[in-house]
């Protein structure tokens, strides 16, 4: 292990497969060593319409991060880079609102297509409480994490863009970002070699 760890979170049905692209543009970026990306099997679960599955894999992340940074690294480094896609940002966000939560173990969030704003779809009285807990955590602890969000833009049917900006540091559509000639959808923006 010789980069920094990151940690990618897989969305709504999401796999841990889908790390395979961001992995390989950031290692031809960047060089092999900068970043040693980890990820977890979620059993691709419907995340987005359970509060209660969220709450549980912000539970577990956190002590995946511990065991990364404790056991992997051996305290050689004090926090993890998480890349979350869709409600795998949501459930980034909520970890540190988690009793088993580390201080500062996580410095910086990337999401991709992630719905910050508002729920996709309103079905779980928890899944609104977990919205409640990520945006009132945000603003009593603004400086401790960085995020930053990344819309797909218009070709991203399944999350407006319009949601992926509440609470982040930075957000940017895809297509306002150099050397992006287009939109990304909702999968494409994991795989996009532009981006």
């Amino acid at each position: 292990l010789l980069g920094v760890p990151g940690l990618f979170i897989p969305g709504h049905a999401g796999s841990y497969k889908q790390v395979r692209s961001i992995a390989a543009e950031t290692a031809e970026q960047y060089g092999p060593a900068a970043i040693d990306y980890f990820t977890v099997d979620l059993n691709e679960e419907f995340s987005a319409l359970s509060g209660q599955q969220l709450l549980q894999q912000a539970e577990f992340l956190n002590d995946a991060i511990h065991h990364i940074l404790s056991e992997l690294y051996q305290d050689r480094y004090s926090a993890v880079i998480i890349v979350g896609h869709s409600m795998g940002g949501i459930v980034a966000r909520l970890m540190s609102s988690m009793a088993n939560y580390r201080p500062k173990s996580v410095h910086h969030i990337l999401t991709l297509a992630t719905p910050h704003a508002q729920q996709p779809i309103a079905l779980d009285p928890v899944m609104t409480r977990v919205y409640a807990t990520v945006h009132r955590r945000y603003h009593s602890h603004p400086n401790e994490t960085t995020l930053i969000s990344i819309a797909g833009g218009t070709a991203d049917t399944i999350v407006n863009s319009d949601m992926a900006h509440q609470g982040a540091d930075v957000t940017a559509f895809s297509s306002g970002i150099p050397g992006v000639w287009t939109s990304c959808d909702h999968m494409a923006i994991l795989w996009c070699n532009q981006l």
